[in-house]
Order: structure tokens, then sequence, then C-alpha cells
């Protein structure tokens, strides 16, 4: 458990391999006749690399070819804190989507110029983001979506506020906002 989510329940569970998760999402949407978009993030971090994890450059191979052997790539998002792996994933597929997160700093012009590139979505903490920072995103072709909005009251200003999306760990509470669809 983890106090910051009050509302989760105790489950016993397993962690599937990534081929199972697109096989068993796959199915539910033929089923449902609903489209499906991934958004994966790369965690990632210098100090982790070859200890926590392997590095970017061996880390992203791995991942391509799994969203590759799925059929997804042209279907999926990438996100990372770790500017190493956008800027990895912009060299060797610059047809994939990218999604800058940014957990600090609310200067989006800073963050953009330290990544090198405009990415296709700027996904600020929530906290971050201002009526500004979607009209600088917007005016550069950049979707707004930030994480991780919980309060139902914060989700509403942020959509009022002009956003693209929203990252959350209840989706419930969005849907049953007026205009969530």
């Amino acid at each position: 458990g983890n106090s910051r989510f009050p509302g989760q329940q105790t489950l016993t569970v397993s962690k599937p391999l990534l081929a199972q998760v697109f096989q068993a999402v796959e199915e539910h949407a033929r089923q449902t006749g609903r489209a499906v978009t991934y958004n994966i993030e790369l965690k990632s971090r210098p100090e982790w690399d070859d200890v926590v994890q392997p590095g970017p450059d061996k880390a992203l191979p791995l991942l391509l070819a799994e969203l590759g052997r799925a059929g997804v790539l042209e279907r999926c998002h990438l996100q990372s804190f770790d500017y190493r792996v956008l800027r990895l994933a912009r060299q060797s597929r610059p047809e994939l989507r990218l999604v800058q997160l940014v957990e600090e700093n609310p200067d989006m012009g800073v963050e953009l110029k330290t990544l090198g590139f405009d990415p296709e979505v700027y996904s600020p903490s929530f906290s971050l983001v201002t009526s500004q920072m979607i009209r600088m995103a917007h005016q550069r072709g950049i979707r707004v979506i930030p994480w991780t909005v919980n309060d139902p009251e914060e989700m509403k200003r942020l959509v009022e506020m002009g956003v693209d999306g929203l990252i959350t760990d209840y989706p419930d509470r969005a849907l049953a906002l007026p205009g969530m669809r």
C-alpha cells in the first residue's frame, strides 16, 4: 500500500510480461471495438544505469523490439523523465510520438531547450501547469497532458485551462465530470 493512494485495495497479483499486457489489451479492444493508444514510460536515471536497470542504450532497443513484435509501435507514446531516452528514441525512431515528463522546473522554454527538440506531448506535474505554459505549447504544436491528477476539482480546473488530456490514477473520477468523455 501507499499512503498517497488511500483508496487502493490490497490484491494478490503477479506482474505480466509486456507482451502479455499487449495481448490482453488488444484482445479486449477487438471484443469491444475500441481503439487503443498506449502510453509507455521508460523509467531511467543516469545513476540507475547498469545497477537498477540497463541504460537507455540497452533498454530502449529492447522496448522498441517488443513494441514492434506486438504491432503497436504506431499507436504508442513513449514518455520519460530522462532526456537521454527521448533523444535516443528520436534518433532511432523519428516517427515515435514522444512525451517529455517534467517534475520540477516550471519553465517550459528551458525544458524544451534542454531536450533539444519539440516532443509531441509536454507532460508536467499538474502543479506546474499555467495558462502561459499551455499557450506556449499550443503555439509550438505541442499537446499538454499533466500528471498525476487525482482530485476532481483539480481535473476540472486544468480542463478549463485548456490541457489536452490528463493522467490520473482514477479515470472513473475524470469520466464522472461533465464533458470529460
